[in-house]
Formats: structure tokens, C-alpha cells, sequence
């Protein structure tokens, strides 16, 4: 075999675990389940960035140079306290969020929990600060923003006017007496600023939700649109599936009667054959193997793809065993080829459905012995790796395949012209069918060649709890056969 770095490597990308997305309702849902859940974690780490610019604003006012640069009153202990209440408070919220889950109802609840406590330490903020002396409160514009982000607009408002109130009650409380005005400046504002900046922050506060609100509402009645026209689109999809595999399952069984009657004439059950009629009847048998092996490769990949599969069961099972059957089918195709089978077969525990491993590596296995040459040799071997998954590696010194061409492989019906050329029969969907199977259960598929000198996958299964559910194994009872 050609040394490593001779050999081109690829792997093939893990694909994410498919989810649909529940729909947002056209009224006050904004944002999907999904979304919505994650935004509460992302905010709950954004506060620990909060939190910690609040304390280090405290301890950088106990320098006397800040102090005196930037003319503060001097130092000051609420930026400590108010970080404290905002790490005491993204405690609660991420242990919320690890016992609700990611449900609608928790997500939401949990934003709107959020949302208030963070007003209302940003209006402590912006007392201490300078409510009307200062231009703090146009943080309150940072809040409205991604209530209209994320928000329906009725839900949006609600935030608006929220931070409003906080906003008027704290200037009243200020001039009513209620609590002390505040300013972090040594220096007291200019006279009518105030009455200056309450007017123009309630002005913002107003135009800003009108403004985000109207904008987000456009992309959402857009996003809704495109989700209407994906879902069309893909119902006319799944409708031409239903009509392919229709199609292509009423032509299964004509093919099968001239593969099984063409044998019947070439081994002389209808009467021997002329010279001339004999290479005629063998290009109609290939054909027509050719033709019912693509078939049923398309019902399976087709079947694969399906999204209206149900969750199959998985099961214990030994990746050895399932190897050694794969070689097991292919054996006396090896035999007629000269190719070789070496197997190195480890016991190696994995979970998945049985039908769709022998499907995967019953694939590559094949693949190893038709693109082959005659006389080589094809290793299958397993083993468990450092961290107790399960590896299968099957290796071929055969034709090999180009650099540039390895990521293309697994596309269906894609065949590079070597391969087109040293195996005619193959109906170029088995790597697609390995391709899925592989996405389907997260497994790492890496592939290395050298051109002339060979081909080598490596499968390494994930451990049980990193695997998610597949589709129901829909495919067919009775074993897989190989072609």
C-alpha cells in the first residue's frame, strides 16, 4: 500500500440530528420552540458578561486616578451589589432551564422572568448613574429591541411599556422625594437637561418598538410565507416520491421475470441456443440485473429518506458479527473475482438497528471486492477504540479513487470514469445509501485512496448515548442481498 501521506483522506461531514421546528403561530409566538430555548441560555451568558463589567466598574472607582479623570463622586458599592443580584439570579435561571427542558411554555415564562429582573436592575443602574442627568436610560432601547426580536408585537409593547413605567417611576421617585437623586459625576447636570432627556427617551422608547416592531413583523410574515411555500414544495416532492417508488416498485417484478427467464434460456431448459443468439440473451441478462439491482437500491434509498418513517428500535449487538455476515454474502462473488477476504474480527459492542448496519458495511464491503483487481486482497477488521466505540475498517488494494473526486462519491448516481469503466453494473447509489445510514446514526466515515493502489473506510460508531433515534427500518423484510 502506498504510504500515508500518499493516500487522500476525507471525511464525510457528521450531519445534526434532524428536528422539525414547531411553526410560530401567526399571532404571539415569534420565535420557534427550539430558538426560544436557546435564547435563554444566551442570555443567561451574556448576564455573566453584565455582571462582570457591573464589578469591575466597582472596583475601578476605588482608584483614586479613575476618580479623579472622570470626575466621579467617588467610590462606589452598588455596581457590586447590583452584579450580585445578577449572578444570584443567572444561577436560578440556568438551573431553571437544565429542570424545565426546552418546552414553549418554559421558554417563554422564563424570557418574560428574565426580561423584568433585568429591567429592573438596569432602572437601579440608571438611578445611580443619573436618571435624567445622564443618558443612561437609553439602555431601556437595548431591551425593546430584542423583545421585538423575539416577541410577537402585542408582546414587544408589553416590554416597551414595562420599561417605561420603570423609567417614569424611577424619575418620580427621584422628584417626589421618594429616593435620593443620583449621579455617579461630581459635577451636577445643566438645568433643563433633565426635563430634555425624560422627554426624548420616552420619544425613543415610543418610535424605536414602532420602528423594530414593524421591521421584525415584515421578516416574520416573510419567514411564514417561505415556510408555506417549503411545505408545498416539499408535499409535491414527497408526492413524486410516492409516485417513483410506485413506478419503480411495478417494474421491480418484470425485470426479476426476464432475469430469472433469460437463465432458464442460458442454461438450456427452452432448447440450446445458437452461437448467434447466445451473446444476445447475456447482454439481456446483464441489462436486466443491472436494471433490477438499481431499483432496488433506489427503493432503498428512497426508504431511507423518508420522513414519514417511524422510530425504529435499536438494539445490542456485536459490529464482528454483522461484518462477518457481510462477508458472508459477498464471499463467492470474491471467489469469482480472485479477490481475497481477510478478516480481523474483534468482538466490538454497538447499538443500532441490524438491517441498517448490514445495509452500511454490506455496501462498502462489496464495493471493496468489485473494485478490486483480480488476485487482490480485501481486509475487513473491527475493533474498539480508547474510548469504547466500536471501528470497522475495510480495505481493498484495488483501483482507487482520484483526490479530487473523494467528496463526491457519496452523491447519488456520481461514478468517476475509472470506476464507470472497471465495474458497468453498479447503479451508483450505494455510497448515497451509506452516505444516509451514516447520517443517520452519527457515525465518522473516513475515507482514504491512492489512485492504483487502493481504497480504505473507517467507520467509528458513537457511544449509545450520543446516538440519536433513527427511522424505522421500513425497508423490506427478509435479508439484504448484495449485488
Amino acid at each position: 500500500m502506498a504510504g500515508i501521506a500518499d493516500r487522500a483522506t476525507y471525511e464525510l461531514p457528521l450531519a445534526p440530528p434532524a428536528s422539525r421546528r414547531e411553526e410560530a403561530d401567526a399571532g404571539d409566538a415569534a420565535m420557534p420552540q427550539d430558538i426560544l430555548g436557546r435564547n435563554v441560555i444566551m442570555f443567561c451568558r451574556f448576564r455573566w458578561l453584565v455582571a462582570a463589567v457591573l464589578a469591575a466598574a466597582g472596583a475601578a472607582t476605588a482608584i483614586p486616578l479613575v476618580i479623579d479623570s472622570l470626575g466621579l463622586r467617588g467610590a462606589m458599592l452598588w455596581p457590586w451589589v447590583l452584579a450580585a443580584a445578577l449572578v444570584v439570579a443567572n444561577v436560578g435561571y440556568v438551573g431553571w432551564a437544565r429542570r424545565a427542558g426546552a418546552a414553549r411554555a418554559n421558554a417563554q415564562v422564563m424570557l418574560w422572568a428574565q426580561i423584568v429582573v433585568d429591567l429592573l436592575v438596569l432602572t437601579a443602574v440608571v438611578h445611580f448613574i443619573g436618571s435624567l442627568g445622564t443618558f443612561a436610560a437609553g439602555a431601556y432601547l437595548f431591551h425593546i429591541i430584542l423583545a421585538c426580536i423575539f416577541f410577537s408585537r402585542r408582546q414587544s409593547l408589553a416590554v416597551a411599556l414595562v420599561a417605561a413605567g420603570m423609567f417614569i417611576a424611577c424619575v418620580a421617585a427621584e422628584q417626589s422625594g421618594l429616593a435620593t437623586s443620583a449621579s455617579v459625576f461630581a459635577q451636577p447636570a445643566p438645568r433643563g437637561l433633565g426635563a430634555v432627556n425624560f422627554a426624548l427617551m420616552i420619544a425613543f422608547m415610543i418610535v424605536v418598538w414602532y420602528l423594530a416592531s414593524m421591521l421584525s413583523e415584515l421578516v416574520r410574515r416573510r419567514s411564514r410565507e417561505l415556510a408555506a411555500a417549503n411545505r408545498i414544495l416539499e408535499q409535491a416532492r414527497q408526492e413524486r416520491m410516492r409516485h417513483m417508488l410506485q413506478t419503480t416498485h411495478e417494474l421491480k417484478a418484470p425485470f426479476a421475470a426476464i432475469h430469472a427467464n433469460t437463465q432458464l434460456l442460458l442454461k438450456g431448459y427452452a432448447g440450446e441456443l445458437s452461437e448467434a443468439a447466445m451473446p444476445i440473451v447475456r447482454r439481456i441478462d446483464a441489462r436486466s440485473r443491472r436494471l433490477a439491482n438499481e431499483i432496488q437500491d433506489m427503493l432503498l434509498l428512497a426508504n431511507l429518506q423518508s420522513l414519514s418513517q417511524r422510530a425504529a428500535a435499536m438494539v445490542e449487538l456485536d459490529l464482528a458479527g454483522v461484518l462477518a455476515w457481510c462477508c458472508q454474502q459477498v464471499r463467492d462473488r470474491a471467489a469469482e473475482r480472485g479477490v481475497t477476504l481477510i478478516e480481523s474480527l474483534q468482538s466490538s459492542p454497538a447499538r443500532g438497528v441490524e438491517e441498517h448496519l448490514k445495509m452500511l458495511f454490506g455496501n462498502l464491503v462489496t464495493n471493496a471486492v468489485l473494485y478490486s483487481r483480480p488476485g487482490g486482497q480485501v481486509r475487513v477488521s473491527c475493533h474498539r477504540d480508547e474510548s469504547g466505540r466500536a471501528v470497522a475498517c475495510i480495505e481493498d488494494r484495488g483501483i482507487g479513487i482520484e483526490p479530487d473526486k473523494l467528496s463526491r462519491i457519496f452523491d447519488p448516481y456520481y461514478r468517476t470514469a475509472a470506476a464507470a469503466q472497471h465495474n458497468r453494473e453498479s447503479s451508483g447509489l450505494g455510497l448515497a445509501i451509506v452516505r444516509d445510514i451514516v447520517a443517520m446514526y452519527g457515525i465518522r466515515l473516513k475515507v482514504s485512496s491512492a489512485v492504483g493502489e487502493g481504497t480504505t473506510f473507517e467507520a467509528t460508531l458513537p457511544l449509545a448515548s450520543d446516538q440519536p433515534p433513527p427511522p424505522a427500518d421500513e425497508i423490506g423484510a427478509g435479508p439484504w442481498r448484495t449485488y
